[in-house]
């Protein structure tokens, strides 16, 4: 595992990192480093086979890709384009167990938790900078676009619960 450490971490925080035991690496984030040249930097440091990608504030409610914010309600069950061709995360505010939101599928896109074969991720030439907030997405696209369409799975076996879900950018505050 390896965990990127902010710059500016607090005392408590950087106690709990310091106590965590067993093949965990910490990855020191540099002051002018973007989050996607990070991970890139995270993905060629790692050892496994294949890479499992997690945004900020997010943690293992079971394991998975299906994401549930603090009531339980969906937040994100793979993602859509909606009317005006923006991507959406698909089934919001849904019951967690909502029949279309249990269907393992392929997915254009996904965002938020992504897991990649390590070599595929290093033949797409992993996260690209310019894509920012998209990059999961892009990503994504860019592996279906080489490697078939077939080539993003949604599961809805794994499930992760959000903490913070009010800096959402695609669902808003949530009161």
């Amino acid at each position: 595992m390896i965990l990127v450490e902010p710059e500016n971490i607090s005392q408590e925080g950087k106690k709990i990192l310091d106590s965590l035991q067993g093949d965990v690496a910490r990855l020191a984030v540099k002051k002018f480093s973007g989050l996607t040249e990070t991970m890139n930097l995270a993905a060629r440091k790692a050892r496994g086979k294949s890479l499992v990608f997690l945004q900020p504030d997010l943690v293992p409610f079971l394991f998975g890709a299906r994401i549930l914010d603090e009531r339980g309600s969906l937040l994100h069950a793979g993602m859509v384009v909606d009317m005006n061709n923006s991507p959406v995360p698909a089934y919001p505010y849904l019951e967690p167990e909502f029949a279309c939101a249990m269907k393992e599928r392929p997915f254009q896109m996904l965002d938020y938790v992504l897991c990649m074969d390590r070599s595929v991720f290093c033949q797409l030439g992993g996260f690209v900078p310019q894509a920012g907030k998209f990059a999961f997405m892009d990503l994504c696209l860019r592996a279906n676009q080489s490697m078939g369409k077939d080539s993003c799975m949604y599961l809805p076996q794994v499930c992760l619960i959000s903490q913070a879900m009010a800096r959402n950018p695609y669902m808003g505050k949530i009161t």
